[in-house]
C-alpha cells in the first residue's frame, strides 16, 4: 500500500477480511486505499466498518473519525 501498489494492497486486505473478518486494521487500510483511489463512498463504508468492530487502537479510531467527519459523516 505504501509503495503505491493500491490494487495489490486492496486485494490483500480483502483476502484478509475473508480469512479473518475480525482483523480490524484491514477495514481501516481499505478505507485509506479507497481515499487514495478517490472513492469516498467506499472509504466511508470501510471506515465505518472499522469503527463498528470496536477496535482498540486509539490513534486509528481518532483518525477514522476525523476522516469520516471530513467526508461529511
Amino acid at each position: 500500500m505504501w509503495l503505491g501498489q493500491l490494487d495489490s494492497a486492496l486485494t490483500v486486505y480483502q483476502n484478509l477480511i475473508g480469512i479473518d473478518p475480525t482483523y480490524t486494521e484491514s477495514y481501516y487500510n481499505i478505507g485509506l486505499i479507497q481515499l487514495d483511489k478517490s472513492e469516498p463512498d467506499s472509504a466511508k463504508h470501510y471506515l465505518k466498518r472499522y469503527l463498528a468492530h470496536n477496535p482498540s487502537n486509539r490513534g486509528l479510531i481518532e483518525t477514522s473519525k476525523h476522516l469520516l467527519d471530513s467526508l461529511g459523516q
